[in-house]
């Protein structure tokens, strides 16, 4: 079916979407009603079927038809006249066509009316004809703001002037504010005329929000095409997101009017739709403020080549384009124009033309070298227009009054120094003055006025700044809203700021419309800075103008008032920013710096910086005389190479220039062995500890916030020698806590020791905890008696004993891990003695959380009990090596052996190379690993895997910190060589299987990747056939891979294999949830020995027996033959290999060759076993490492023995310093399955180490 009869020639030059349209194929979507069936079918490429708005009887009819004599849809209203009548249908991404790509939709159209009644009825802006698409269905209204494209025709003009002619109109959102107005409509010119055949096509480009149109009356020929592609209206319109036909009508009032539709098509058509250039990043914004020497800057980007010729700008009427720079390529050109005078208003347009189209950008701004007055009341003196009486609609100059409803007035104080003035009175209802000025969006607008008010203790007027358009504010002042204060609007509450008083002030309101200052202001008062970085009620776009004073009597007592004069607002360009500090190292917070590394950053202006406008202070002192600043007077460089170790500092970095100043702070510490951060000094200390209750003090880098809540603790002579003066804390009638706030650390072993009594042991005394710092949170948390005669300790949700509590004292040591293998635990000595190792954390907290805060309490207790404490000190331990980065991961599948093992050492102090230590099946590498890097971050690799192999092993690194190990384990067999099963592709239909099955289940959109026997995918198993589940506990049918059967199924955590991220859809796992269940596989293999690997995963420690069904595997009551067994170990549910052993624990290989059925049977899970595969794979290589399992020293040596397995060659080789010496070849024998023993005669030698080489 040829969709149009004809077409209009296209102007030349230009790429257009319908030039091919007669000559496409079938349309991949269609409806054209051929079938006379109405609302239609899901499918086709519909997602649903035509709605319609209600009251509609739309009906399928051949009389007269649109299109080559085929039936159509006639849609009329039976009911109540006037209204809206759409039909609406949603056509699929995905089904025939791509909707994320350029397609094209077309239809036919008619509208019945008779011509009489059209020529009298349709003659408001409410009669209407609309074609739209929408990402939700409208179908009792017209176009929005959520429409894409629109094609649409009226009685009568918008008010905007839009819709003028009865005309086919279309929304172009060429100013990119969506707005319904002329600037963003086009008319088509093509009129709308009852009874004629009308023929649309709308070609849609998602990716760059284009479209363009074609219109055709086939009646009387007149059309439309277009010749720049117009915008979506939704600018935040998604690629597939509106794709929600919608075709319609509306009648004004009582009228009745129908039309028929035919014929919508959707169609693929790449390319079709020009892409004009775009014009980005332009400087200035409009309405800017700017200095002269910054210029204009602007980039050109364009997928069609663009020459310099056909880039122009006009300024002020006149061509400057001659003067352009441009730098880049045809498709991206970045332009300069360094050509402004100052002090200068500008108006220009800048126009860009290639293949694809035009592009256009009207600029407006000034460039100011010092200040640009924008309104200046003039003192009010002006009798014309401020003659004293009520303010009036009054224009000044190029600024205008709007004044309220009960306005201001301007009176005269005859005081011989304010004389007319403006007078806000409070009547009782809100009302506020507006004062419109030329409004500018960058740099800074200065508000400048005097002002008194009649009553400090009450809201007597409010003075905001504005935008052009709409009601949030800016800078918002009120005076009195708090009682004697002038405050500030933050955005949430009313902040006093300065107190007031009822005399006359100068204030000066400076508003940072860009630049780092932005959406703040500072007030001035007198001449003195108030307060900087004020905030702005709300925040705005960066391009937003500002252009409105609105001067407000609102809330207060009636008869009070608030007086301006002197009113003058200017503008002036973004001054240059202060010089900025980068790449500061050590970072904030950085823990266990090397003191050698110094301290480095950078500072950057656009002026010079002067070598003295650089300082450093570590911990309050002054060191800049030890910088040392290199670098380019705009780019200074500078570093400080004197610190120490084993401190803690604070470093404040100052710069300074022309421009201004800046400042940063960090803290870092240079710790690389146990130090101590606070020791209170058994409160000796008479200035920081007197008798008597405990006072804020800072100790150090401790600071103590006595009686944080309820009573503080108090300083007490304890009467005894040994501990001499001491904090008690007393229980009183309410909780009371002291805090003490010190060095935060987010890493290492944070120690706290003190000396503790009690009063008594029976109830509770005392509470102890570590805070996140600044924080309430609790890391490890105490209780002196909670549990009565006990230390308890707090998990999160319970009280648990740890420790026996008398009324004694006791040396407590809390020893907090705060990252590493133990993080969020600590271990607790009582007198030197462990008492509780790995104890809990109240709470959890994210990884490199700081902790810098200890609470003492009294909580919960019997009141006038109480805790003594003495000797209070807290350290910090680096911590030991950490092993990072490890390549592969753990349970790593399928690793390249050429790829080798990497991992990373890291360290405060420096790691030899000889301390680090790489264990592979039992085999000792470390001789061959290849470390690089500074010895407190080295590289390590392992470049010796073989292929084929299952390792297994462990990397060990110490120094005088400690010790880490990292247990290793993955594989390096060919996932192309060996046979993969999916777990959960066990066999089906009463023994049925596929092999070499593809991929299949769902995308995370939910599409269905094969399936309908393709895969396994929701295919139906047989139970005691197929697989046995002795108690099915249902399975969620959203996760679910084979949703008919009760063998649990859901996608897998696990890596992602390569076919699976190929095919778009997840790979899923097997949850066995019974004792004794199990699946049934079918496959054919290859002749051949192979290695067999379960993948899996535990929690606990279990068996997966295998057994073949040697008969009947598609019948009940199978007939099996144990082969062997998976000994699952608990991998804390991550996914490892586990090889096939016999029960001798021996790796065993099976010689297969076509069709086997194997079984897999759980023997003991619990809802506690993942499957994920079965790997096949070549055999050829030890699966297992030699694990030594006879050890044994007499009078003739020693002598070893390990598990063989058969026709495997080991060799064992010793030496007796682990670290010292090569090592000798004792022997080698071939293994036979069983366990074999060496001797080592030894003669003279006390100890020897072993390892053993399998090949």
């Amino acid at each position: 079916m040829h969709h149009f009869k004809c077409f209009p020639a296209f102007v030349p030059g230009i790429v257009l979407s319908l030039a091919l349209i007669s000559q496409t194929t079938q349309a991949a979507i269609e409806s054209d009603f051929d079938d006379g069936t109405y609302p239609g079918t899901v499918g086709r490429g519909w997602v649903d079927t035509w709605v319609s708005s209600g009251g509609l009887i739309p009906e399928i009819i051949s009389d007269d038809p649109i299109d080559s004599g085929s039936p159509y849809l006639h849609v009329d209203f039976l009911g109540t006249p006037g209204g809206y009548r759409n039909v609406l249908r949603t056509y699929e991404s995905g089904g025939g066509i791509n909707a994320e790509q350029t397609h094209r939709i077309s239809w036919k159209f008619r509208l019945d009316e008779p011509q009489a009644d059209f020529d009298n009825n349709f003659t408001t802006f409410d009669d209407r004809v609309h074609f739209f698409a929408r990402n939700a269905p409208r179908s009792e209204a017209g176009t929005d703001a959520s429409t894409s494209w629109a094609v649409f025709a009226h009685g009568d003009a918008h008010a905007s002037g839009v819709a003028a002619g009865r005309t086919f109109w279309i929304y172009d959102n060429a100013t990119g504010d969506s707005g319904f107005n002329t600037d963003n409509a086009v008319d088509t010119g093509v009129p709308l005329i009852p009874n004629n055949n009308y023929a649309f096509a709308v070609t849609i480009n998602p990716e760059y929000q284009l479209y363009t149109v074609f219109i055709t009356n086939e009646d009387t020929a007149a059309s439309f095409t277009s010749t720049n592609p117009h915008r979506f209206r939704d600018l935040s319109a998604t690629l597939d997101s509106h794709r929600i036909l919608h075709f319609g009508i509306r009648a004004d009032g009582d009228e009745f009017r129908a039309f028929d539709l035919d014929t919508v098509t959707i169609e693929q058509a790449l390319g079709e739709v020009p892409i004009p250039p775009q014009i980005v990043d332009l400087f200035p914004f409009n309405l800017a403020v700017i200095k002269a020497e910054e210029g204009i800057q602007f980039q050109v980007v364009s997928e069609n080549p663009v020459q310099e010729a056909d880039i122009s700008l006009v300024l002020n009427g006149t061509d400057v384009s001659d003067q352009l720079l441009f730098t880049g390529t045809p498709s991206q050109w970045d332009v300069i124009y360094a050509g402004l005078t100052a002090d200068t208003a500008y108006t220009g347009e800048i126009s860009v033309t290639s293949a694809g189209g035009m592009a256009s950008q009207n600029i407006q701004f000034w460039t100011v070298e010092d200040t640009l007055t924008l309104f200046d009341s003039g003192g009010f003196e002006d009798d014309t227009l401020y003659p004293v009486g009520p303010l009036g609609n009054i224009i000044h100059d190029a600024s205008e009054w709007f004044p309220a409803g009960v306005p201001a007035e301007i009176i005269d104080l005859n005081d011989g120094q304010f004389e007319k003035v403006l007078h806000r009175l409070q009547v009782g209802n809100d009302n506020s003055d507006v004062l419109e000025f030329p409004a500018t969006s960058t740099g800074i607008l200065s508000l400048v006025f005097d002002a008194r008010v009649s009553n400090i203790q009450e809201r007597t007027i409010d003075i905001c700044l504005l935008p052009q358009t709409g009601g949030n504010m800016a800078g918002f002042l009120g005076w009195g809203i708090n009682p004697g204060q002038l405050s500030v609007y933050d955005g949430s509450a009313w902040v006093a700021i300065t107190p007031i008083d009822t005399e006359w002030h100068r204030y000066e309101a400076i508003n940072y419309l860009s630049g780092p200052l932005a959406e703040t202001f500072t007030l001035i008062m007198d001449g003195e800075v108030i307060q900087k970085g004020l905030p702005w009620r709300n925040s705005f776009p960066p391009e937003a103008a500002f252009g409105r004073l609105r001067i407000s009597g609102m809330r207060g007592v009636v008869g009070d008032f608030g007086q301006i004069d002197n009113l003058v607002i200017t503008a002036a360009a973004e001054p240059p920013p202060p010089p900025t500090i980068e790449n500061v190292f050590p970072a904030h917070r950085a823990h266990f710096q090397v003191a050698e590394d110094g301290i480095q950053f950078e500072t950057l202006s656009s002026q010079d910086i002067p070598t003295e406008g650089i300082t450093l202070l570590l911990n309050g002192v002054d060191v800049s005389g030890g910088l040392i600043i290199s670098g380019d007077p705009t780019h200074r460089m500078v570093q400080y190479q004197n610190l120490q170790p084993n401190q803690i500092y604070t470093a404040e970095i100052q710069v300074s220039n022309e421009t201004g100043d800046n400042a940063r702070t960090v803290q870092f510490d240079t710790i690389r062995e146990t130090t101590v951060i606070f020791d209170v000094g058994g409160f000796e200390d008479p200035v920081l500890y007197p008798l008597g209750t405990l006072q804020n003090v800072t100790d150090g880098l401790g600071v103590w916030t006595a009686g944080r809540s309820g009573v503080p603790a108090e300083i007490v002579d304890s009467g005894e020698a040994q501990y001499n003066k001491i904090l008690q804390r007393t229980q009183a009638a309410e909780e009371s806590t002291d805090i003490l706030d010190f060095s935060p650390f987010s890493a290492g072993i944070l120690t706290i020791e003190l000396d503790v009594r009690v009063s008594d042991s029976l109830s509770r005394t005392l509470d102890l905890a570590l805070n996140r710092t600044g924080q309430t949170q609790r890391a490890a948390f105490l209780s002196w008696g909670e549990i009565p005669g006990k230390i308890g300790v707090y998990d999160g949700a319970n009280w648990n004993e740890v420790a026996d509590l008398d009324q004694a004292w006791h040396h407590y040591t809390i020893i907090n891990y705060l990252d590493g293998p133990n993080a969020q635990t600590f271990d607790l000595k009582i007198d030197g003695e462990l008492v509780g190792e790995g104890l809990p954390w109240d709470l959890g907290f994210p990884a490199g959380t700081p902790y810098g805060r200890m609470r003492i309490g009294a909580v919960n207790g019997l009141e006038g009990e109480y805790a003594d404490v003495d000797n209070l000190q807290i350290s910090v331990t680096p911590p030991p090596p950490a092993i990072v980065n490890l390549n592969p991961a753990f349970g790593a599948a399928f690793h390249p052996a050429n790829q080798g093992l990497q991992f990373q050492v890291q360290s405060p102090q420096p790691v030899l190379p000889e301390d680090i230590h790489l264990t592979l099946n039992g085999q000792d590498v470390s001789s061959a690993l290849v470390i690089e890097g500074d010895p407190t971050n080295l590289t390590v690799s392992y470049m010796d895997l073989a292929p084929n192999l299952l390792y297994q092993g462990e990397i060990l690194a110490e120094n005088a910190l400690g010790s880490a190990q990292t247990l290793v384990q993955f594989d390096t067999f060919s996932g192309s060589e060996a046979m993969i099963v999916e777990a959960e592709d066990y066999n089906y239909d009463g023994g049925d299987f596929q092999d070499d099955p593809p991929p299949s289940g769902f995308t995370p959109g939910g599409a269905m990747v094969n399936g309908d026997g393709v895969g396994y995918l929701d295919l139906m198993g047989t139970s005691e056939i197929d697989y046995f589940v002795s108690n099915p506990s249902g399975q969620d049918p959203q996760l679910s891979y084979r949703i008919f059967d009760d063998v649990a199924t859901r996608p897998t955590d696990d890596f992602l294999r390569d076919k699976y991220v190929q095919a778009g859809v997840s790979d899923y796992e097997v949850l066995v949830g019974n004792p004794g269940d199990w699946t049934n596989y079918t496959r054919t293999f290859k002749a051949g020995e192979v290695n067999v690997l379960l993948r899996a995963a535990s929690t606990k420690a279990q068996t997966v027996t295998m057994a073949e069904v040697t008969a009947n595997p598609d019948a009940i009551n199978q007939q099996t033959m144990d082969i062997g067994s998976f000994e699952v170990p608990d991998t804390q549910g991550k996914f490892v290999f586990i090889a096939l052993t016999n029960p001798q624990g021996m790796a065993i290989s099976l010689d297969l060759d076509g069709v086997h059925t194997f079984r897999l049977t759980a023997e003991s899970a619990e809802e506690d076993l993942l499957l994920n595969f079965l790997s096949f794979a070549p055999a050829g290589g030890a699966t297992l490492p030699v694990e030594i399992s006879e050890l044994s020293y007499n009078t003739d040596g020693f002598r070893l023995g390990f598990l063989t397995e058969p026709g495997t060659i080991y060799t064992v080789q010793y030496r007796s310093s682990l670290s010292v010496g090569a090592w000798e070849t004792l022997g080698s024998l071939t293994g036979n399955g069983a366990v074999m023993e060496v001797h080592d005669p030894a003669i003279g030698e006390s100890q020897r180490f072993y390892r053993v080489l399998a090949e």
